[in-house]
Order: C-alpha cells, then structure tokens, then sequence
C-alpha cells in the first residue's frame, strides 16, 4: 500500500504541474463546471479531453474488481450449511412466548 502510495504522489506531482491531478473527481470536475458557467465555454471540457476519466473509471474499476473477486474468491467458497435453517428452528422453539407472571417495577 506504501509503494502505490508513493507512486500516486509521484504522479500527482508529476502530471499535476497548474493544480494537482485529477485523481479525484471532486477535485476536477467542480472547477470545469464553475468555469464553463463563468463564460469560459465548452473548452473546459473538450480540452484534451479528460474530464470524463475521474467521473467513470473509478466505478469501471469496482466493476471489474467485483467480477474478479468474484471468479478468484467466492465462487472457490464452500458454503457452510444454512444459517438462516438453524436460527429459524430456533426462533420456533421460542415462540409463543410464556405469559408474564411477574408484576413490572415501577
């Protein structure tokens, strides 16, 4: 986690030279909305365009993260017997409770 640390910083320093990368959205995406209402026009977002990337390559990136975890993990994952058989037997034997004898406190 130490190394991909050190190499986001790397990069924020070194493609970030006007005000940091656009690693996170939050960071990029206010700003062009700002400027294009301020009068600068569409530029701020056809420049290079690379607005879209911190928008949608997070949420393509959990997607396919999912999809591997999936096929690498839990599909490998015996499953143990049901758990929701055991506490639906249990909760039948608790069930009606008993009248209540005893008198509350006040």
């Amino acid at each position: 986690a130490f190394l991909i640390g050190i190499m986001v910083v790397a990069l924020c320093w070194a493609y970030g030279t006007n005000c940091m990368a656009a690693v996170n959205p939050a960071r990029d995406f206010p700003p062009r909305v700002l400027a294009y209402m301020v009068g600068y026009g569409s530029e701020v977002f056809t420049y290079r365009h690379f607005w879209w990337i911190p928008m949608f390559i997070p949420h393509v990136g959990g997607l396919i993260g999912t999809w591997l975890y999936v096929l690498a993990i839990e599909m490998h994952i015996v499953p143990e017997r049901r758990r929701d058989d055991r506490i639906e037997r249990e909760m039948t034997n608790l069930l009606p409770l008993p009248p209540r004898t005893e008198k509350p406190v006040v």
